[in-house]
This record gives structure tokens, sequence and C-alpha cells, in this order.
């Protein structure tokens, strides 16, 4: 049988297209509200070029540290640059094409307000980067993408609109305009390292923070009730409407890069695909202008939308220069790409895309030969198991063969709730297990509004949900989705900058394990009634001088004016915080059956907190593939040594997450609006 669900040839398999109200606005009155925000702009982004750049350009310093010195350059130059100047030009951003949607999640047919725009930016700007040797200006920047802002969540109470989230389709097009001033050529390596660092940090930027499956979230102030009926980690991770599967067949006419002395100039080629922010590259095909690609290599990516574009960056391999360009595909659509394609077998599609190539050097004749062919296959995500998959788990399970955690006991025979109990943000915290009826009901702490994108590893690309590494044999049949909540049960100055890393092993199509690191958490307050208010930042003083330094409350009251009752309740609820994430990491899986998940805390300055491990098929025995769970991991010894000094002996921490596992379905139609 297919290694996925396979729906009937029918029309009815085809995906339903989902209601839309849409109506065409003028984009006057919304330039005019910005054009009166332009003067704050500028320094809002000012901070935050400031701190990206130049922390990626001090880490260039580390990473070429050895080259630079062969170039005869400082690597303190990197170090010690710093943005000399930053202007905007006085034009504001330009919106247009508004269109406003009133839509429903398919999922949970939850009702939202969508409004899609175009926006433009093109002027003069005065932006300098002081490297001490040289000077690099950015005399203009150009900016044009497509930009939605969604109302989500809708309630029937003041605010109305709970949150609004912001986010771009695809990656938008950035221009630059640069000035070198006091280089001279025995500086051009270190030029074009400035350059190159300044395009990658402000493109990695946009697609870690507002690239779809990544958005910005602005939460509004609502009830405490009406705030504890939200679940926020689904409105920052909405599910995709389903998977693409695209295969590079073969290219034809390629520009010959590499110069041959008996032979006609060849190229060494391979592809990048990327659509929306995730960016995957086919293997090389040497020596060739007429590439084929194996049978067997495809990719998958999630889909958010069938507006998305597909786009294409052909490069020929160069072993010790910059790979060249031999040709790209923009501005084309998963809509556009399947309208124009034919059908292979009723639900594969198949097309030849012109290769732009009027970048290309010594392309001259090529433009509309240098061609690209096609493969793409669709598939929605179910949470129905299918039939093949049940009765091998069902064998399994009658054999023995499947190991079982904590996990198994906390969701057999239990439907977990998609609302959030009442909890009390400062109630005591058990070192023992819970049972499994208030697993659910700890999880309430934990959610919150935080929509930053994954922080990226050597094998990510930016972020949410990164495709498929490049394949060995086989096919994917799941998706799993990891939402990480949060994590309490340290003290706050433990859990500051606290991160997770999550290792998938043993269902994977490339084989070996894939692991993703997550961002870093950001520390939530519980709800006190404060009698004489304390900022966070004090609370955490407060807490390193007691439990670090073994001060007194006494001595503390004094050096920090507080009243002893103050800093008694400071004591009281130190453990009470929580470390907060809200992010969702996804894996591509070949055979749930097989795959286990191991999740490591880790807390700042990488020092191990714990582990625990999970299988998959407990989601599979349970018959329910969508849970929010809190699960126990247990202390490791390293920070039990630190946590003797405090009194506390043994225990866990309460990992807050949701695991979803979507299963992949052909289906003859496309992804919808």
């Amino acid at each position: 049988g297919d290694e996925v669900s396979q729906g009937s040839n029918s029309d009815d398999d085809a995906l339903p297209e989902e209601h839309i109200v849409q109506h065409a606005l003028d984009a006057g009155w919304f330039n005019l509200f910005v054009s009166e925000l332009w003067e704050f702009v500028n320094e809002a982004v000012l901070k935050t070029v400031n701190l990206k750049v130049m922390v990626a350009l001090r880490q260039q310093a580390v990473v070429h540290k050895d080259m630079l010195k062969k170039l005869g350059v400082d690597p303190q130059v990197l170090e010690r640059a710093k943005l000399a100047q930053f202007q905007l030009g006085p034009k504001p951003l330009q919106f247009g094409a508004l269109s406003l949607y009133r839509k429903s999640v398919q999922e949970t047919g939850e009702k939202v307000i969508q409004l899609d725009m175009d926006v433009d930016y093109e002027d003069a700007v005065d932006i300098c980067v002081d490297a001490i040797v040289m000077k690099l200006r950015i005399t203009k920047l150009s900016f044009h993408g497509r930009v939605s802002i969604v109302l989500r969540p809708l309630v029937s109470e003041k605010p109305i609109v709970a949150g609004t989230q912001i986010f771009f389709l695809d990656v938008p097009t950035i221009g630059y305009d640069f000035e070198v001033a006091d280089a001279g050529t025995a500086l051009s390596a270190l030029v074009n390292m400035l350059k190159s660092t300044i395009r990658k940090t402000v493109l990695m930027e946009f697609q870690n923070a507002v690239v779809m499956p990544n958005r910005v979230l602005v939460q509004l102030k609502v009830s405490e009730a009406l705030e504890q009926t939200i679940d926020w980690g689904a409105v920052t991770h909405p599910s995709p409407e389903g998977v693409l599967r695209v295969r590079i067949v073969s290219a034809r006419d390629l520009v010959g890069s590499d110069i041959a002395v008996f032979t006609q100039p060849t190229s060494d080629p391979y592809f990048t695909i990327s659509i929306g922010s995730q960016t995957v590259k086919t293997s090389v095909i040497s020596r060739t202008c007429n590439p084929d690609w194996p049978e067997e290599e495809h990719f998958d990516f999630l889909c958010f939308h069938e507006d998305q574009q597909i786009v294409l960056d052909c490069f020929d391999e160069d072993m010790f220069s910059a790979d060249d360009l031999l040709g790209r595909v923009r501005g084309v659509t998963i809509r556009q790409m399947r309208d124009r394609a034919r059908t292979v077998d009723g639900f594969k599609y198949a097309l030849w895309l012109n290769l732009d190539v009027s970048e290309v050097e010594g392309a001259e004749g090529l433009q509309g030969k240098s061609r690209v062919f096609l493969e793409m296959q669709f598939f929605v995500l179910s949470h129905e198991i299918p039939g093949r998959q049940q009765a091998e788990l069902e064998a399994k399970a009658a054999a023995g063969e499947l190991q079982t955690t904590e996990l198994t006991q906390s969701i057999v025979g239990k439907v977990p709730s998609d609302g959030v109990s009442d909890i009390d943000d400062a109630s005591p915290m058990s070192s023992a297990p819970k049972p499994a009826t208030s697993v659910n009901a700890t999880l309430c702490n934990f959610l919150g509004a935080n929509s930053c994108g994954v922080t990226p590893t050597a094998r990510d690309f930016p972020f949410g949900a990164s495709a498929a590494p490049a394949p060995t044999g086989g096919c994917n049949t799941a998706w799993l989705s990891v939402i990480l909540h949060g994590v309490r049960g340290l003290p706050v100055d433990m859990m500051n900058k606290m991160r997770v890393k999550i290792v998938v092993a043993g269902g994977l199509r490339s084989g070996g394990q894939e692991e993703k690191l997550s961002k870093k958490a950001k520390i939530k307050q519980p709800r006190i009634q404060w009698k004489q208010q304390v900022p966070l930042t004090v609370q955490q003083v407060i807490g390193k001088m007691i439990f670090e330094e073994g001060l007194s409350e006494q001595q503390v009251a004094h050096f920090t004016e507080l009243s002893p009752e103050t800093v008694k309740q400071v004591v009281r609820v130190h453990e009470h915080f929580h470390a907060q994430w809200d992010q969702a990491l996804h894996f591509l899986l070949a055979s749930p059956l097989d795959t286990q998940v191991t999740f490591s805390v880790i807390a700042d300055k990488k020092k191990p907190v714990g582990k625990v491990h999970i299988m998959v098929h407990e989601l599979l025995q349970a018959k329910h593939l969508s849970v929010k769970e809190c699960i126990q991991v247990p202390f490791g010894d390293n920070i039990l040594a630190q946590l003797k000094a405090r009194g506390k002996e043994s225990g866990t921490v309460e990992l807050s997450l949701s695991l979803k596992l979507h299963y992949m379905r052909k289906v003859r139609s496309c992804i919808p609006v």
C-alpha cells in the first residue's frame, strides 16, 4: 500500500473551500495614519537593528577569525564595529491593494477578521556602520511585501478584539545601495562580509519574527476569567492547512559556469526551495547543464495559504568561492502553479517553469530556454489513524513491544479539556507527580502571549516549521507538532533564559535523529496583590541575596529599603514564577510507531536541569492525537546539588506542552485559501 493515507478519486475528496467574505478597500486612510506615526518608527527600528546587526558582526568575527587574520584584518575590527548613524528617509511606508476578509478557522470554526495589503518603501537613507578601518554606508533602502493583520480571538465582551496578529505570507524583498568609505582593495573581503552579514541578519530577523508560520501577536488586556478560556498557544501557532510535497525532477539548458579546457563550460547545479520561512537545498548534480535529480528526492512543506509563493534559486556549487547564480523563479504562488500544472496520476501535478537568468553572468541567449521541471503533491493533515497503522499498532501492543512512559498513564482514557481551569499562580508546587485528572488543570498557568520565531540551529531553517532535511529513502507519513508553553518548579533566577532541546529519533525518513532548540524563555510573574510594588529585577536580586548569598530577610529589607513583610512575600512567591515560550517546533515522521521524543530542559549557560522522553505511539494508543499535558521532568544531579543549598532535596519541574500528530492524506485539490 501507499506510505500515506490515500483518499478516493471522487470530487468530494478535494479540500473544501473555506467560507470567506472579502471586501476591497482604499488604502488612503491607512497611509495617512502611518505618515503621522513615521517619526516614531526610526527610533524603534534603530534599537532593533543596533542590537541584532552588532551581535551578528561580533559572531562573524569569532567564526571567521583565522580567515580575517590571513587577509591581514584584525578580528577586533568587527568586534568593535558600531552603528554610527541611522536615519530613515522622510517618506513613510506606502500601503496598497487592501483586502478585508471575514473567515473561519477550519480546525475550530472560530471567526476571525483578516486584512491583507501590499507594503512598499523606497527612499534615500543614511545608515553607517563604522568598522574602524573603513565605513560602510547604506544610501538607499527598498522594501516590498504583502502583510496580513488578523484580529483573533474575537470575544463577546470588551475589548471585543483580544489579540492582533501580524505576519507576511512570504519573505519580503529588501534592497540596499551600499557605499564604502576609507577602504582599499585589500579590505574587499571585509566589505563583502559586512554586506553579507547585514543582508542575512535583516532577512533572518524577518523570517524568525513575521514570515509565515511565524507572527507577532499583540495581546490586549482582558478579564482574568476570559483570559483563562483563551489558548494563546493555538492563537500564535495555528495548525497548517496541509502539506505540499515538491520534487525537482530536472533542469535544462543551464548556464555553464565552470570553465573546462577540452569541453564546453559546465556547472555543478543545485536548487534551494523556499515557501514562507521554510527553505531546503537539493543535492548537487556534478558537471552538467542538464541535471536530473533522483526520483526519491522530494521535500515536504507545511502550507498555511495557497497564495504563498514557491521561490526557487538555482546555483552552481563552487569549492573555493561563493556559489554562482544560475537562475531563479519568483512571484509564482501555490495556487498559480496548481492551475498551470497538468495532472500526472490524479494526485500529482507537474509543470515546466522558466528560470529568470537576467542577473546571471554569461546567460546571453538563454532567457526563455533555461527551465526547471517540478512535480507537486498535496496532502491534508488528518487526526484519523490510517487502517494499516492501526493494525500494526494493535499487533505490537498485543506482543508487548511498545514501551510506555508516564504520558500513557496521563492520557489513556482521558479527553483533554480545551478550556483552562482557574489556578492560583502563587499556589505551592508539589514535587510529586500529579494524578492524571489534574494534569490539564496545571497547564493553565503557562498559557500566554509570545510569538517569537524558533531559534535556529545548524540543521534548522528559519522558523517555526522547517522543511525536511535531505532524504535518504522512503516517504513521510505524519507531522508531529510540539508547542512548548512553559515550565515551572525552579527558582526564578534558574529559569531566566531557559531553553528546551527536543530530540526526535527512531522514526525519521533521513534516519538517525533530528534536534531542535527552543528560543530563550521569558519569565512570567505570578498574579500577586503586592502590598508594596516590587519590580521583577528587584525580586530576582532579593532571591539571589537570600538563596545564594545567605542573607537574612531582615538584612535584605535593610539593604533594599523594603518592608520586612514585602521581603517575606517576595521569598514566598520566589519559586512560583514560571518560564514561558508558547513556541511551536515541527518534525516530519516516516514511522510514528517507532518515534521517541526526548525533552531536555536547559538552564542559562547550558546547565542541564533534567530530561524526559515520550513515545509517539502513546498518542496513538490513547486514540487522541492532540493533547495538552504537563510532563514531570526529574531533576538531574547537577541541578540537585544547587537546590540542596536552598533546602530542596529532590523533585521535578513541570514542562507544559501540547502534542499534535497529523497523518498526511493525499487529495486531488490544493491548499484552501
